[in-house]
């Protein structure tokens, strides 16, 4: 009898998954795995259904078919061990909230050192010295830094982004990528984005998303399969890739 211990289950873990809304399929037999430590990518169309795998990720839909783990149970079993940063933020810039305010409203649920955490994930943002100003008063990408704190503030293994280079310059979309990368030495991380400048070398693998899903190495994002994914020509970015592709699907 052998005595290694059991591998552990993928972060993410679709079987055969679909969904519509009302009659309209928006995913279709998405069936793939990313396992725990992975950095992806997930490109795709507008409206071609990477939001909603997001959602499905996290327990907000519920598949009509298939079934989708989290580190191997079901989503709503495991929330806390998720981190989220939704694309659209919607606030009022005349309500009084503080940084510190915003990275907090990520402990709703949580028990215990809710200042040390905190100060934590304003750490790893590099935002500790901004933690009293308004947030209204911060740049695009400032903004885009403390939401990760946020999502970073209940100790994830699974940390979701979905578009969160949008509507930053250059050089904040750069420190980002930079912070990312990081966070990737400690959890699974799968970045929603229709910059295809993002596929990087950083990143293990895209998973390609026009309803139907197909996981690809980095390296086989030619612009052939961009045109085919997006339905016309758009500029991409190959770069060599050596890690192991550890998708399915």
């Amino acid at each position: 009898m052998s005595d290694a211990a059991p591998s552990a289950p993928p972060a993410v873990s679709l079987n055969g998954v679909g969904f519509e809304y009302g009659n309209t399929p928006v995913v279709q037999d998405a069936t793939f795995d990313i396992e725990s430590g992975a950095f992806v990518c997930m490109i795709g169309p507008n409206g071609g259904g990477k939001t909603t795998l997001l959602r499905l990720m996290l327990g907000l839909n519920r598949p009509a078919r298939g079934t989708v783990r989290i580190l191997g149970r079901p989503p709503g079993r495991v929330r806390r061990s998720i981190g989220y940063m939704p694309q659209h933020l919607q606030y009022d810039r005349a309500f009084p909230v503080t940084v510190r305010d915003v990275v907090r409203m990520g402990l709703i649920g949580c028990r215990g050192r809710g200042g040390a955490r905190v100060r934590e994930a304003l750490e790893t943002a590099g935002l500790y010295d901004r933690a009293d100003t308004p947030f209204h008063r911060l740049s695009g990408g400032q903004r885009q830094r403390v939401l990760i704190a946020r999502a970073l503030v209940s100790g994830p293994q699974l940390l979701l982004l979905d578009e969160p280079t949008a509507n930053v310059d250059p050089a904040a979309e750069e420190h980002l990528f930079d912070l990312l990368t990081r966070l990737n030495r400690r959890m699974t991380i799968v970045v929603v984005s229709h910059d295809l400048g993002f596929v990087s070398s950083a990143i293990d693998y895209c998973i390609c998303v026009n309803r139907r899903v197909f996981t690809h190495p980095t390296r086989e994002i030619t612009g052939e399969k961009i045109e085919e994914l997006y339905g016309g020509r758009l500029s991409a970015v190959r770069h060599e890739q050596t890690r192991t592709f550890p998708g399915g699907g």
